[in-house]
């Protein structure tokens, strides 16, 4: 887990709510707007600073942030935004029928 690192956001899709940061030892980390804390909207801007908590993901050398904190513009009275749906933590399995 990389806890408390320093990060540059290398990419923001406003459109779509998601995006990649950078930490300090050059690992990429995947951004959900749902992450970001001390933003009414959930966005962030490429080339800004954030401090990032996150956890390892699926593939290996892959992570995913569990939580943003922007070092310009935070508000401490913004609440956090949730996903619109379920859909966002459900997760699929799929089971080949040989029939």
């Amino acid at each position: 887990m990389i806890a408390d690192a320093l990060a540059t956001v290398q990419e923001w899709h406003a459109d779509e709510r998601w995006g990649r940061v950078v930490v300090e030892s050059g690992d990429a980390v995947w951004v959900h707007f749902s992450a970001i804390e001390g933003r009414v909207l959930g966005a962030l801007e490429v080339g800004e600073q954030v401090r990032v908590w996150c956890e390892p993901g699926l593939q290996q050398g892959e992570h995913q942030a569990e939580r943003v904190v922007p070092m310009t513009g935070y508000d401490p009275n913004a609440t956090r935004p949730t996903p619109p749906s379920e859909a966002y933590r459900s997760s699929l399995t799929i089971v080949d029928d040989p029939e």
